[in-house]
């Protein structure tokens, strides 16, 4: 029975990666029906809000928060919307294999803050993960398939820095919360975080989303509602380290998509990518061990 529970966990936490690789793809979609990203993550989040408040409800997970818990939702809940927004910038700028893989900096980050705030010095693993992952990168990056848009690069990095924030901030605020409640919250602030950035911009005309409305659909079901749950109850059955693991399927994913819009990665950046790849195991085999 253990043994069935683990190999579902891992499939579940499996088919949330390849889903969460679909993203840059419906991105791709939206924009070119005339969307704007503020407009296009506040479709995600709004949509992913009403089906996870839901899935809340009725798992009895809705509670009081204290204002200080509350108030690390709404700071969780800014740099969710900071990562998205970079996210889908650079995927936009550059391939989207790339960006998903410049994302996968954030365990070897994880590590580096760790060290540098909490004095806790990583073991040769983790040491040799960081290598290999700014290697990867470095091949990635330096070997282009043609012209290479810095500023894609540089949000990509972004990326990773801003989820680094969100782990490291998460770690201390989610405990304690369900996470279906817990990510309902989180999504609904980044929605309300969009809304305000499209009105801001003065885009409040989503007529173009129902010409595209098939992206819209694939943006908030494949890409937010089911793999969010996926990773949650997956993650319960494998725990957080072997889903780490399980999870880099993600650019790999992102990568495959990619190849649909007519992306290929170079073989360096394949390299790079194995590399980087390899990095998140090594955490995340070390965080197992311990």
């Amino acid at each position: 029975m253990e043994r069935r529970e683990q190999l579902l966990g891992g499939g579940l936490v499996a088919l949330s990666g390849v889903c969460f690789g679909t993203l840059s793809v419906f991105n791709r979609q939206l924009a070119a029906a005339g969307l704007t990203v503020p407009q296009m993550l506040f479709l995600r989040f709004f949509g992913g809000a009403l089906v996870l408040w839901g899935l809340a409800f009725a798992r009895g997970e809705v509670r009081r928060l204290s204002a200080r818990r509350a108030l690390g939702f709404c700071a969780l809940g800014l740099l969710y919307v900071v990562e998205a927004w970079l996210y889908f910038e650079s995927s936009q700028r550059i391939p989207i294999a790339l960006t998903a893989l410049l994302l996968y900096l954030f365990p070897s980050l994880v590590v580096l803050a760790t060290w540098a705030l909490e004095r806790h010095r990583p073991g040769p693993g983790r040491l040799v993960a960081l290598a290999l992952a700014t290697l990867g990168i470095g091949l990635a990056v330096g070997s282009p398939a043609g012209q290479l848009d810095p500023l894609g690069v540089a949000l990509g990095a972004g990326t990773a820095v801003v989820y680094t924030g969100y782990v490291l901030l998460g770690a201390r605020v989610q405990p304690g919360t369900g996470a279906a409640y817990g990510s309902a919250a989180l999504m609904s602030i980044a929605a309300l975080g969009f809304f305000g950035a499209s009105l801001a911009q003065g885009r409040t005309d989503f007529t173009a989303a129902a010409t595209a409305w098939p992206a819209v659909l694939g943006l908030v079901f494949i890409g937010t509602v089911v793999p969010i749950p996926l990773l949650l109850f997956g993650m319960t059955r494998i725990g957080p380290a072997r889903a780490s693991i399980v999870s880099t399927l993600e650019p790999i994913s992102a990568a495959g998509f990619g190849l649909l819009l007519g992306e290929a990665l170079t073989v360096a950046q394949a390299t790079g990518a194995g590399l980087v790849i390899a990095a998140v195991v090594l955490v995340a085999a070390d965080d197992a061990s311990r």
